[in-house]
């Protein structure tokens, strides 16, 4: 059996190699018999790899000729998403900033749903004693799971598989953004205002969840170029004014 390590690292390399740009899109791959001996792997292992990166929409195999890098946005899948995770030195910004519109639309209808079916779901999770104490890192998790549970309870599994492709991406740029600690003190006053509306105001949910995902919009946007300074959201106009308590 191939070592796990050869397999990840060929993985690695090649999509290094994609990312950085020394192979951008078009470009032949060598050879399979030099790629195997450059990458130090066997060739089923390395044909197995390839196959992987054709599935996610990274290159195109081509019988008979050289494998060749596709254009990712063009040709790639979601897949895509969470593998450019793991490269976060890669990331277009850009890219974060459409997920993050993405995530505006999908996340308040759905904690809408999930507290009219399952009203107490985020109770454990919002309590005193369960609220992150410091550190983007704590904050980004602790974010990403009220994200997840609100989706699972709403009971769209189709948008809960979309997601997950998004959650190290979102984790990746959830550090960076919970860095200053104007937001995480703005947040706690998210998730108390969440906690308090859940149980009994479906539609006030909704709302309260649309103006902290479109406040964290504008806020990741000022992040660059960086001498933008935190906007001040308790100021700011936002769609729910229970949003601050």
């Amino acid at each position: 059996m191939v070592p796990i390590a050869a397999s990840l690292h060929t993985k690695h390399t090649i999509l290094h190699n994609i990312l950085s740009g020394s192979w951008p899109a078009g470009t032949p791959l060598p050879p399979e018999r030099e790629l195997a001996t450059i990458l130090e792997v066997t060739r089923p292992t390395l044909r197995e790899i390839l196959k992987f990166l054709e599935y996610q929409g990274w290159i195109t195999i081509r019988h008979g000729k050289s494998s060749v890098v596709n254009d990712i946005w063009e040709k790639g899948g979601l897949g895509i998403l969470s593998t450019l995770a793991r490269y976060p030195d890669f990331i277009p910004l850009s890219l974060i900033t459409e997920l993050l519109e993405l995530r505006r639309q999908i996340l308040p209808p759905c904690a809408r749903i999930a507290a009219q079916r399952s009203p107490k779901c985020l109770d454990i999770l919002l309590s005193t004693e369960a609220l992150p104490s410091d550190g983007p890192k704590t904050f980004s998790e602790f974010d990403w799971k009220i994200q997840e549970i609100l989706i699972r309870a709403s009971g769209k599994r189709t948008t809960l598989l979309v997601y997950n492709d998004f959650r190290d991406l979102f984790r990746t740029g959830g550090t960076l953004y919970f860095e200053a600690p104007d937001i995480r003190n703005q947040s706690l006053r998210y998730y108390a205002t969440l906690r308090s509306l859940f149980p009994h105001d479906p539609e006030a949910v909704e709302k309260c969840v649309s103006a902290a995902m479109e406040n964290s919009l504008l806020y990741w946007q000022t992040l660059f170029p960086s001498n933008t300074p935190v906007p001040d959201f308790d100021t700011a106009e936002i769609k729910d004014p229970n949003f601050v308590p």
